[in-house]
């Protein structure tokens, strides 16, 4: 994981080229928060949906912090999570060589779900999804719309549809309206 200068940071937080991982610390704890707070507007916005967004505390097992990395996000690009203290430090050694293991075997784009998947034997109990597709016609999305659309969104779609129809329920069905 490269080392970025301020200036070089705020250069990627302007132009809205995120990097998988930041882990920002520093004397200045009052940057240390303005940093933080502007790379999570920037990665899921002003009120992000607990989808996309998980702040944890420094008791967090690592485990844990490494489950909530490797959800995909649903209503954003990105999925932000934030630990906030956690002291690198007083981490066991075989917790310290899970987290390297972790941040450097990881593939472009993790977090947005896209990308080549890289299937080895050190990372098989993960897996990614490299195309969702959505037949049209098929959730009457308006044309103009299927554009904005995130795989997440699709991939949601296409899920909750065989659900439905895996317990015999009718996609569409219409409305009692009332007289």
């Amino acid at each position: 994981m490269a080392k970025l200068k301020e200036q070089d940071f705020r250069k990627e937080l302007s132009s809205g080229s995120l990097k998988n991982i930041y882990f920002i610390y520093g004397e200045e704890k009052y940057l240390v928060k303005k940093y933080t707070a502007s790379l999570i507007n920037k990665a899921v916005g002003k009120n992000p949906s607990e989808f996309d967004f998980q702040k944890l505390d420094s008791n967090t097992s690592l485990e844990d912090i490494i489950t909530s990395s490797e959800q995909l996000p649903i209503f954003s690009k990105y999925k932000c999570v934030c630990v906030n203290d956690y002291d690198i430090n007083t981490m066991s050694e075989s917790d310290y060589k899970d987290l390297e293991k972790y941040l450097t075997d990881l593939p472009e784009n993790r977090w947005q779900g896209l990308g080549e998947s890289k299937t080895t034997e050190s990372n098989t109990k993960q897996a990614y999804i490299d195309k969702v597709s959505v037949p049209l016609g098929k959730f009457r999305i308006p044309p103009t719309d299927i554009p904005n659309i995130l795989p997440q969104q699709s991939l949601l779609l296409n899920v909750a549809s065989q659900a439905m129809a895996d317990a015999g329920q009718p996609l569409r069905e219409r409305r009692n309206e009332a007289a």
